[in-house]
């Protein structure tokens, strides 16, 4: 899955040379809206030291006052440029932060073209001490040598879901904090169900019950599908898990993806387009199945919470509606996407590095986010009143409970082009369904040999 930015810098610096001075913001650039995950990374090997212990870690709503900081220490620290109050909202954590230590210098740079600028510094010495990461690639980095661990009380307290607990973590060692959390979810356009005379989804729905719902509401002389299906590993891998497939063996020593319950679950995801039940965005004159969605060309489509603030601004009178992703034979079973702050292995003030990290994903700093986007906050405390801005979203928030992270061991990364590139061609008839697992199991337990 690949969220698209602007190419749009915006640098903020903060300065403060000494106890009582004014605060100094120098803002330059413009903004962008932009929906964003990183793309692919591959990192130098840099050097991995522990830092020290922060003196306090932002559990409670309001933490207590960090330990002041030497004068004249500098912090970097670089995030993505996602919406004008996004940004901003940003930008206010930190000069508020920055006015409990006027001793430190916090630079914070909206970097764009994130992923490129990002793999090229965290192998150089221009990295910066703290960075906006998306949890696919914490395994990757975490090998490289790229993150220095974070204290593990960081991740201890129990306002954290336990699945996000999880992701975070590499051979049990912490490296990031979740800000945010997405998950998939069904959503579905409510006139083309009304005026096929056919129910809303519910969470009743199973695999056969899409299957024959998304074949009455495709109407091909219309140019509308039932569905919008990307071939994308991430969305066909909730399929996986609810059938009772696996990627790995429990001990991540051998691939397990080649198996009947894989391949049935696989086998249904690429029938609905064989068949002309869905069709991929490409074929839908579409970028992503949001916008396809959104153009009531596709009566569903499988997204995650970023497609909210997309369709409100793209689609403001459609009238849709969410629920959970159908059962499978195993059960059910969704895919989470985590945003979270890392502390790079080169930075000479990892402590305070970690000292924001705490700030920034304590109770009252998440609590502020709440309405700028429609992402889960991390803490479980703050989910009720995320959920109170739009109820209708539930689905979102329930799938947590059975979600799995968008997350593959490092030498297992490739694995995602491998299969992508499979599902594309044997959407497009050049291949057989058959052999996409077969070849991944290859692709994957040569990676995974000793």
């Amino acid at each position: 899955m690949l969220r698209l930015w602007m190419p749009t810098p915006i640098k903020l610096v903060l300065r403060k040379a000494a106890l009582g001075q004014t605060l100094h913001l120098v803002v330059s650039g413009s903004f962008c809206l932009t929906t964003c995950l990183l793309v692919n990374l591959a990192l130098l090997l840099v050097a991995c030291q522990r830092p020290a212990l922060p003196t306090w870690l932002g559990g409670a709503a309001t933490a207590p006052t960090p330990t002041p900081i030497p004068i004249e220490t500098e912090l970097t620290m670089w995030a993505w440029p996602t919406s004008d109050a996004e940004d901003e909202q940003l930008r206010a954590l930190v000069a508020n932060y920055q006015q409990q230590q006027p001793g430190l210098a916090i630079n914070l740079t909206f970097t764009p073209d994130y992923a490129a600028r990002l793999r090229t510094a965290l192998g150089s010495d221009s990295a910066p001490d703290l960075l906006y990461l998306n949890s696919f690639y914490l395994p990757n980095l975490v090998a490289d040598g790229a993150l220095a661990p974070i204290p593990a009380t960081l991740l201890a307290d129990p306002d954290l879901d336990p699945h996000l607990r999880a992701a975070m973590q590499v051979d049990g060692t912490a490296y990031c904090v979740p800000k945010e959390v997405d998950t998939l979810a069904l959503l579905y356009n409510q006139a083309l169900f009304a005026a096929a005379g056919l129910p809303y989804p519910d969470e009743s729905w199973t695999w056969e019950t899409l299957r024959t719902n998304a074949e009455q509401l495709t109407d091909l002389a219309a140019g509308r599908y039932g569905m919008v299906l990307p071939p994308d590993f991430s969305r066909w891998l909730p399929f996986l898990y609810q059938g009772g497939g696996a990627i790995t063996n429990a001990e991540v020593t051998a691939m397990a993806l080649n198996s009947p319950a894989a391949q049935a679950a696989l086998d249904f995801y690429v029938d609905l387009v064989l068949e002309g039940f869905a069709a991929p965005p490409a074929m839908l004159d579409s970028r992503w199945p949001g916008e396809a969605f959104a153009a009531g060309r596709a009566a569903m489509t499988i997204e995650g919470n970023w497609i909210v603030p997309y369709l409100a601004q793209q689609a403001p009178d459609l009238a849709y509606g969410v629920t959970l992703l159908p059962s499978g034979p195993a059960g059910r079973a969704t895919v989470s996407f985590t945003t979270c702050y890392a502390v790079a292995a080169a930075s000479q003030v990892q402590a305070e590095a970690i000292e924001l990290i705490a700030y920034l994903t304590a109770a009252a700093q998440l609590e502020s986010w709440l309405g700028l986007n429609r992402a889960l906050p991390a803490r479980l405390s703050l989910q009720p009143r995320w959920l109170a801005h739009d109820p209708q979203l539930a689905p979102f928030a329930a799938g947590l409970a059975h979600a799995y992270e968008w997350q593959l061991p490092a030498p297992l990364q490739p694995l995602v082009a491998t299969i992508n590139n499979d599902l594309r061609r044997t959407f497009g008839g050049f291949i057989l369904a058959e052999s996409i697992l077969p070849t991944a199991e290859a692709v994957g337990n040569e990676a995974l040999a000793p």
